[in-house]
């Protein structure tokens, strides 16, 4: 089952502005300053930041457990309970899995 829980919103959060900056440095190196054409390089950066996004959303429905296909991101399911945790038992966390976002 996926995981929809705040850690995976913020962590899709961050890989699509990571994204649109990127895609907004690129285009803005391209050009001269006073040459920018603004429309333009808001087109290429929202579609940078659409397709991000939507790769977020596939690859927790496909893989059930973070936006990334690589696991680098892999969040456990809500309510998960690390039985070997007995000094935090409500934290939820488990080694391995992300807990710096």
């Amino acid at each position: 089952m996926a995981y929809w829980g705040k850690d995976y919103w913020k962590a899709t959060a961050e890989r699509t502005l990571g994204t649109a900056a990127a895609s907004a440095i690129g285009v803005l190196t391209v050009g001269a300053v006073s040459d920018i054409d603004w429309a333009n390089t808001a087109s290429v950066v929202g579609l940078a930041a659409l397709i991000a996004f939507l790769k977020c959303i596939t690859a927790n429905a496909t893989t059930g457990n973070g936006p990334d296909f690589q696991h680098n991101d892999a969040f456990p399911p809500p309510g998960y309970r690390d039985k070997t945790d007995k000094e935090n038992p409500n934290d939820g966390r488990q080694e391995g899995f992300a807990s710096g976002l």
